[in-house]
């Protein structure tokens, strides 16, 4: 079973004001006035009910606050959110799909750009048709929420790198999978896990964890899953295709009961050969931490010289199906992530190797914080700012990249990109170091200039050249 299910904490209110009902999108309790004033920014933001060929916009009218609590709220329409269907109603899986995937393909075909699909984001009305809520403040109330929502939304059913059609098409296979297995492709308690599980780890056959499905709608789901170069996501087009195929054919076939005990003692030897392998690297993944606190001068220089545990141990770069500017990407949000494998992947030679060795020194230091308390160690600029930039508990630290701005400067072959950002840390006077002591922030301003060639069959920045253009600390009220 899945270490983390399906949140249900968070649901669509519905109140009356003034002798009308209205349906309200919540918010987290007891948020600031500043947030409220940042949130009235979205008032503007639309949703839209699809029904049939038809599209109406859901306009958010305001947002409500009674007994510290918030709501964006808009004209009640009776229904369910995505995840309450499915919960509800396991066996309907493929109908609920369909007409999520043909809702989302005819507004999307109309000029709407692509959004991620949340389980509760995307609510079907009693009436007929989807009401597919304002993506904008969804992302904010998942940014705003507690651990375990934005574990669930962002890591669980959603890919954590993909964007546009191959996320949505990744999201489909994820609620597919489920529903066939009852449990997640890729789950763990931490976000780190999890993307490390979403770049390493192999899934079982489908047809093998679930004896008597037929092996090519097996695959079907798995490529959506583990998408590459040479397997492309699946088009929304392929999806309805698929879908309307397994309304009227099915799913699967009949076997007999010997060849069912065949695919299950299959799938036992193969589970144990894949765990085995997984295990190999995630004792590495998990323990190098205890090593590497222990020998940091020894591998801070390893990294230096681009021989890194990292890049001995394991495969081609998990980005070499990266665009350049999506390199660029990567490599910025794998500085504010603290997720060094991802940063190693994007970058080759001495020249960039600066961002890697203060990236483990930190993830160093944040290990250490986080197994001694428990707790996540670290808070990134634009979560502090949706906070309103409070003074931090002791022992949490900020750090990472806000208000990134990438420009291409010359295309491929040779891509140059010029990159502007704000980088946040928080520190400690000089004779006060104690991690549970208070900090202070400061803020510099950067101007990048990056070059990108191809190496092993992918893009990667060999040389990046940085201005410093301004800093300052930031005394939170």
């Amino acid at each position: 079973m899945d270490q983390v299910t399906y949140n249900d904490s968070w649901s669509l209110k519905k109140f009356e004001r003034e002798g009308v009902f209205y349906l309200g999108i919540p918010v987290r309790s007891n948020v600031k006035k500043y947030f409220l004033d940042k949130l009235s920014e979205y008032k503007k933001s639309n949703g839209w009910i699809v029904k049939e060929h038809s599209i109406t916009e859901w306009k958010i009218e305001g947002i409500y606050s009674k007994d510290d609590h918030s709501y964006f709220y808009g004209a009640y329409h009776q229904g369910r959110l995505l995840r309450e269907v499915l919960k509800e109603k396991p066996g309907d899986w493929i109908n609920i799909l369909q007409k999520l995937t043909t809702a989302y393909s005819f507004l999307t075909g109309q000029g709407i750009p692509h959004f991620r699909i949340y389980t509760m984001s995307v609510y079907f009305l009693d009436e007929g048709g989807i009401l597919f809520l304002p993506p904008d403040i969804i992302e904010e109330i998942i940014a705003l929420g507690s651990a375990e929502m934005k574990l669930e939304q962002k890591n669980l059913v959603n890919h954590p790198y993909l964007q546009g059609e191959a996320a949505v098409s990744y999201t489909l296979g994820v609620l597919g999978y489920r529903a066939l297995t009852q449990t997640f492709p890729f789950s763990a308690i931490t976000e780190d896990e999890i993307r490390y599980q979403i770049r390493n780890k192999k899934l079982l056959p489908l047809h093998l964890s679930v004896p008597g499905l037929k092996k090519e709608e097996a695959q079907f789901i798995l490529t959506a899953l583990c998408q590459t170069a040479s397997t492309p996501p699946h088009t929304l087009k392929e999806w309805i295709t698929r879908l309307e195929l397994w309304q009227k054919s099915g799913l699967y076939e009949e076997i007999s009961k010997d060849e069912t005990v065949l695919l299950q003692n299959k799938a036992r030897e193969k589970t144990r050969s894949l765990e085995k392998k997984y295990q190999q690297n995630i004792f590495f993944f998990r323990y190098k931490w205890i090593m590497l606190t222990i020998t940091v001068v020894v591998l801070t220089l390893m990294l230096i010289t681009g021989t890194s545990i990292y890049n001995i141990h394991f495969k081609p770069r998990t980005t070499k199906d990266f665009s350049p500017l999506q390199i660029v990407q990567a490599y910025y949000k794998s500085i504010t992530t603290i997720d060094f494998y991802t940063l190693e992947d994007c970058i080759v030679g001495k020249n960039v190797k600066e961002d890697v060795n203060e990236i483990v020194n930190i993830y160093v230091i944040t290990k250490q914080q986080s197994a001694l308390n428990m707790e996540k160690p670290t808070i990134d600029p634009d979560e502090w700012t949706r906070r309103g930039r409070p003074q931090l508990r002791p022992g949490l630290l900020l750090y990472g990249i806000s208000g990134l701005a990438v420009k291409e400067l010359a295309a491929a072959p040779e891509p140059v990109f010029e990159a502007e950002y704000e980088k946040w840390h928080s520190e400690f006077d000089d004779e006060n170091r104690d991690l549970m002591s208070v900090p202070h922030y400061y803020c510099t301003q950067y101007k990048d200039r990056l070059y990108l060639k191809t190496d092993r069959g992918g893009w990667v920045i060999y040389r990046l050249d940085r201005e410093k253009l301004n800093s300052f600390e930031y005394k939170p009220d």
